[in-house]
């Protein structure tokens, strides 16, 4: 699997920020007091939704092979949601008709989110349980490096603005026949 779509950008994600973690950690970022609190709290969310994301992803193969097709995705695509809630992100920006810019045609992550949700149109096979395990893999890692992007926009950037060259964004991808 291409790193750009796999679980080896997870893996190199988690080594980034888990050494950024430990950096904080050492310089006493995690006091409440310190000037530096809000990127400790930062870096502990992505390295605590990796880690999480990653045990999900080892665990799935077994969960496929005893829960219906139906269930696993529904666990999948239920246990990432609540990330784009207002609870987790506040009111994210909306322009003058009400959409929020995060969630357009002009956001790669978006469109790379989307076109990994929708390989699974009702006429999905989900009995090719290899192929349904890739694509659900890579609708996971489409749907952190959004979620990352975001808190990127939406919080205090961690990463500088180098955060599309951390996850090897490229040109949008084209939209399949």
């Amino acid at each position: 699997m291409d790193f750009y779509f796999g679980v080896d950008l997870l893996h190199h994600l988690q080594r980034h920020y888990e050494q950024r973690l430990s950096l904080a950690l050492s310089k006493s970022f995690n006091q409440a007091d310190s000037r530096y609190y809000w990127l400790f709290k930062e870096l502990e969310c992505r390295v605590t939704t990796l880690r999480k994301l990653l045990v999900m992803i080892s665990a799935l193969p077994g969960f496929m092979c005893r829960q219906t097709e139906e269930q696993v995705f529904a666990m999948v695509v239920n246990s990432t949601s609540a990330w784009f809630s207002d609870d987790v992100l506040g009111e994210q920006p909306k322009d003058a008709a009400c959409n929020c810019s995060y969630y357009q045609e002009s956001n790669p992550y978006w469109v790379d989110y989307q076109l990994a949700m929708d390989r699974f149109t009702p006429d999905y096979d989900y009995t090719n349980l290899m192929a349904f395990y890739v694509d659900l893999v890579e609708y996971l890692v489409m749907t952190v490096r959004l979620y990352f992007f975001i808190r990127e926009q939406q919080f205090r950037p961690i990463d500088r603005g180098k955060y599309d060259e951390l996850v090897g964004i490229q040109a949008v991808l084209e939209k399949p026949a």
